[in-house]
């Protein structure tokens, strides 16, 4: 160009070579810049982003979560999914309702270029709507850094719950929740207001706030009650909050059922670790696996081991098996098996004095606990081969016979 009486250009490329062998060899990513365009105000630029799938279900069978958030209030939204296909149908119905609240529409929405955010549903219902569309490219992450941040915040929170408290895993759906509820209500750095009240334009329900985890108490309603001496409230464990903190989402440990209540009263100074039932503890205390005994070994230790069961059904009529299979159902109970030391002997032929000789071990005595899983079992061998197979064979010849004279 300065050959052509262009002056006062400064040529870029002088001094720089371009070398195809080192571009094959060693071409590094160029930096990216940490500022996207700034919005003035909500729904201007929304952010969205889909995880999953979590390796375990939740408790009702999500696998995924998507999350949404708003670039100038910085609120978070987040919603669990069974499918990731999904993904349009929630995007169409946060779409509708902040159109509703905040009586504007969305003006641009940024995402990753995912076959589930990138499809002709979108595609349509943004040309319709006029939604201008911001894909990142494929493998580029920072083009799309404000939703991976909040991804990443959540799930770190999440995570901090479950490993606090130690619930199953199949409770990440409500900490994934909590998570982000306990997100927006955290004030912002620049202006110190908090992501709630720029979302709703009001203040967050911060006294509804209770412990994750801690005892709780639920109030019974009164239409549940069996009887007049029943108890007036269920143990519960709070898990998160619903209608904006206003309810409450509680576990019933009993049932590993999650209800909705206000009716709570909270002991916000205990916790306790919630188990799942089919999981059996691998790392058992050892000071309960191996006990010294300061007993007297003499005593009697018939106790130790339970009679068999099936001694004590021979007495029972035909009408009180009947009764008993009606009222109780098999159920399987953790048993303690102890191990009995075995006495010395004290007829030993030599010149040393008796008082020298001890009359028992002193070995440690070793308690072996042994759990079981509560379940049911579904073939007739594995029935009649489990530790209960004297009860399941009672309540099989019972109903046989109520078939027998029914003529079924």
């Amino acid at each position: 160009m300065n050959n052509l009486g262009i002056t006062k250009l400064v040529n870029s490329q002088k001094g720089k070579q371009t070398c195809d062998i080192c571009l094959k060899g060693k071409i590094t990513a160029l930096p990216f810049s940490s500022k996207f365009v700034p919005a003035t105000s909500n729904l201007e630029n929304i952010h969205l982003n889909l995880c999953g799938p979590i390796s375990t279900p939740n408790v009702s069978g999500y696998q995924y979560f998507m999350i949404i958030i708003d670039q100038f209030s910085k609120f978070i939204s987040v919603k669990l999914l069974k499918h990731k296909n999904k993904a349009f149908t929630h995007f169409k119905e946060f779409k509708n309702a902040a159109k509703n609240f905040h009586s504007k529409k969305i003006k641009r929405m940024i995402s990753d270029g995912g076959g589930e955010l990138k499809n002709n549903y979108f595609e349509k219902l943004c040309s319709k709507s006029g939604i201008k569309r911001c894909l990142s490219p494929a493998y580029t992450p920072q083009h799309n850094g404000i939703s991976e941040r909040g991804n990443s915040s959540i799930i770190e929170k999440a995570r901090f719950l479950l490993i606090q408290f130690s619930l199953p895993m199949k409770f990440w759906g409500e900490a994934i929740a909590t998570a982000a509820f306990l997100c927006n209500l955290i004030p912002k750095k620049d202006n110190n207001t908090r992501l709630f009240e720029n979302w709703y334009h009001q203040k967050p329900p911060l006294k509804h706030l209770k412990p994750f985890g801690c005892q709780s108490r639920i109030q019974i309603s009164p239409q549940l009650c069996t009887h007049k001496f029943a108890p007036f409230s269920w143990e519960g464990v709070p898990l998160g909050f619903e209608n904006n903190g206003s309810s409450y989402r509680i576990l019933k440990s009993w049932e590993q059922a999650v209800v909705i209540s206000r009716h709570v009263v909270f002991d916000e100074k205990t916790f306790h670790s919630i188990s799942s039932p089919n999981t059996i503890s691998t790392s058992p205390d050892l000071r309960s696996l191996f006990l010294y005994s300061n007993r007297n070994p003499r005593e009697s230790t018939d106790t130790a081991l339970p009679e068999p069961i099936s001694e004590q059904l021979e007495l029972l009529t035909e009408e009180e098996e009947e009764q008993e299979y009606l009222s109780e159902a098999p159920e399987f109970q953790p048993s303690r098996i102890k191990v009995i030391d075995q006495r010395h002997p004290t007829l030993i032929s030599s010149d040393i004095d008796p008082a020298n000789i001890l009359s028992f071990c002193r070995r440690p005595r070793t308690n072996l606990t042994q759990t079981m899983v509560d379940e049911v079992p579904n073939f007739y061998n594995k029935a009649l081969s489990g530790l209960n197979k004297e009860k399941w064979d009672k309540a099989i010849q019972t109903e046989l016979r109520n078939m027998e004279k029914l003529k079924v």
